[in-house]
């Protein structure tokens, strides 16, 4: 399994006010290519970021298939390729946003069911926050919803 964290460093006279703040939060928000990603972003800054908490920005892709047998190096370029989706991907969905706000970014492989709620673990995250598609009870039915999914196995509110 793959993981690639990158996070931001705030100023040092913004690292002062930090200090003199209470605890911290760790806010992981499920990043996906879709709009909702920004709209989380900005959700989670105007109703639950306070100054000196992260937020942890996941996005999680799947490997290439098995039954395609990828050489390494094939797996190594669709890792590479992944990672400069999510970096663009981060870049737009942070537009606007003040550059105070600290942000550490994690790009993982896996089913995002299960990974979002295994990161969200390993940041000791205080909130997970996720859009929904709204695709519907018959679609989530047949197919499984991550939000669901999320909601039903994860500790973190």
């Amino acid at each position: 399994t793959r993981t690639h964290a990158h996070t931001s460093t705030p100023s040092s006279s913004l690292q002062n006010q930090i200090h003199s703040n209470m605890a911290q939060k760790n806010i992981t928000v499920a990043a996906d290519t879709t709009e909702q990603t920004a709209h989380c972003i900005r959700w989670v800054i105007t109703n639950m970021y306070r100054l000196g908490d992260t937020i942890h920005l996941v996005h999680c892709y799947r490997p290439l298939p098995l039954f395609i047998k990828p050489s390494d190096e094939r797996q190594v370029q669709w890792w590479e390729a992944k990672s400069k989706e999510f970096e663009h991907l981060m870049e737009e969905a942070k537009k606007g946003v003040d550059d105070d706000i600290l942000f550490a970014t994690h790009l993982v492989e896996g089913d995002p069911r299960d990974r979002l709620v295994s990161t969200a673990k390993d940041v000791n995250a205080d909130a997970l926050v996720m859009g929904s598609h709204g695709r519907g009870a018959i679609y989530g039915a047949v197919l499984g919803s991550t939000s669901s999914h999320v909601a039903h196995h994860s500790t973190i509110p």
